[in-house]
């Protein structure tokens, strides 16, 4: 008994410590173990999750599977109280609030309005999503075989960048074997209709190079060319501005990623229509300049132009940063 007396007081300091540590929340962690608080940027993306407003208790209470809740009210409960990667067990007393804090809660759909929600530790499932791309595997749920979608990717990014607001989504490089396939882009001039509003535009396409010919594959959309932090179509932001624009959708081709296959024919064929864009960007809603200048009814102002540029813009920064 004296021996065991002996190595407890040895190891008192750190059990402490560690039941201290284990019921902080995450950002006070973090300032704990750092000794210093967490950035802005990572407290304003915290802010978003419900997760982080919410102590052990309400976690328990309202957030993890409990089989005594009735069936209308475990939707958006955890539908499991083990992790399915890490086994680890939600309601332990050992699991730390932080932990809990940092699970990324995913809405899987089973039939048409009916969904019910996994509930994942987030650094877990974000190094799943790196092992799947390595392997080429799909990036789907170990156990029931269910296949994770963009939207739950971005679910998990959400948290992921409370933890490091810099870190990247991963994703698979397809190599741009055809060495001739390019993209690029040319100025086109506004819609007459518009010409009050002194607009330009990038038309961006896709070439392909036969000997000295350089022939058109595809066109893949317009963006204004005039959209710039300050002046007639301000976005007032330094990130947001048409050669940015450009850069980055280039940036999608280079990196493997714009195209559904990147060697002849360079498209697939899916219920009777060729497709070039493999992502879930809506480049067909500006097509041409007069996608953006002309609503249907009346034409568009300044500010509406600018308005489309950033929801465009956005859509875009999702894919590569998201």
């Amino acid at each position: 008994m004296s021996s065991f007396n002996k190595e407890y007081e040895k190891s008192k300091k750190n059990i402490e410590e560690y039941a201290k540590v284990k019921k902080m929340p995450y950002l006070e962690l973090v300032k704990f173990i750092e000794k210093r608080s967490p950035s802005r940027e990572i407290k304003d993306f915290a802010k978003d999750n419900i997760l982080f407003s919410m102590s052990r208790e309400e976690i328990n209470n309202n957030i993890l599977y409990d089989e005594f809740v009735e069936e209308s009210q475990l939707a958006d409960r955890c539908n499991d109280s083990n992790d399915i990667l890490t086994r680890d067990d939600f309601d332990s007393e050992d699991f730390p609030l932080s932990k809990l804090q940092l699970l990324v809660r995913l809405k899987i759909y089973y039939k048409k309005d009916k969904y019910k929600t996994e509930c994942i530790y987030a650094p877990a499932l974000y190094n799943y999503l790196i092992e799947c791309i390595q392997t080429k595997k799909p990036f789907i749920n170990p156990l029931t075989r269910v296949q994770y979608t963009e939207e739950h990717i971005n679910e998990l990014m959400k948290v992921m960048r409370i933890i490091n607001p810099n870190i990247e989504r991963p994703y698979f490089l397809k190599p741009i074997t055809d060495k001739k396939l390019t993209i690029d882009y040319h100025v086109v001039p506004g819609d007459y209709r518009t010409n009050n509003h002194n607009l330009e535009f990038y038309s961006i396409d896709l070439y392909r190079k036969f000997g000295d010919y350089k022939y058109k594959l595809y066109h893949i959309c317009t963006i204004p060319s005039n959209i710039e932090p300050t002046g007639d179509f301000a976005t007032n932001s330094n990130d947001l501005s048409s050669t940015t624009m450009l850069f980055r959708i280039f940036k999608l081709f280079e990196d493997g990623r714009l195209l559904h296959k990147y060697v002849p024919p360079y498209s697939i064929t899916e219920n009777g229509y060729t497709q070039y864009i493999s992502m879930m960007i809506h480049f067909n809603r500006y097509k041409y300049a007069i996608n953006w200048t002309w609503n249907g009814h009346s034409i568009n102002s300044k500010k509406d132009i600018v308005d489309m540029f950033k929801l465009y813009a956005q859509e875009i920064n999702n894919y590569i940063y998201g």
